[in-house]
């Protein structure tokens, strides 16, 4: 995963649990809101397919098959958001903390299996984008869902195969 978010521009910020978060403008920030949220979706995508594919692995089929589950796959929850980034903490350790990244964490928290869920501001930086990749992305409806610890409920949607 952390290739993944290098390969697209993002930094590899820290593991929370299972979850690997990653920074799309910091520490560099040459990057406009609609770049960073391109940069932050096609990282999102890969992510997915990486893990689809990874179920392919006869280990992972041999697992599968014994606890039919699905096979491999992972929520992704995709904000644009503020944070202070820098170093933090007694190993003086480069991160970002905000409000905006617990909603991420929550939105993310709110995924299914291979499923990516996209805060209303990528959504819209999205549909401003020049690619018409980008432009052609499909959505499911803007939903609003109370989360633990945050104020107001998260305006998002699903990112549609």
């Amino acid at each position: 995963m952390v290739h993944i978010l290098w390969r697209h521009g993002g930094v590899f910020d820290k593991m929370v649990g299972d979850c690997a978060i990653g920074l799309f403008g910091p520490p560099f920030f040459r990057t406009t809101r609609v770049q960073r949220a391109e940069l932050a979706t096609r990282a999102a995508l890969e992510i997915r397919d990486f893990t689809a594919a990874m179920s392919a692995d006869p280990e992972v089929e041999r697992i599968r098959e014994r606890t039919r589950l699905p096979g491999l796959g992972v929520a992704i929850g995709v904000n644009l958001a503020h944070a202070f980034c820098g170093l933090f903490g007694p190993n003086h350790q480069y991160t970002g903390f905000s409000t905006g990244m617990n909603q991420t964490a929550r939105l993310q928290a709110l995924g299914g299996f291979r499923e990516i869920l996209v805060m209303e501001s990528v959504r819209g930086a999205l549909e401003q984008s020049a690619d018409p990749f980008f432009r052609g992305l499909q959505y499911g409806p803007l939903t609003d869902t109370p989360v633990k610890n945050v104020e107001r409920p998260l305006r998002h949607c699903r990112l549609l195969p």
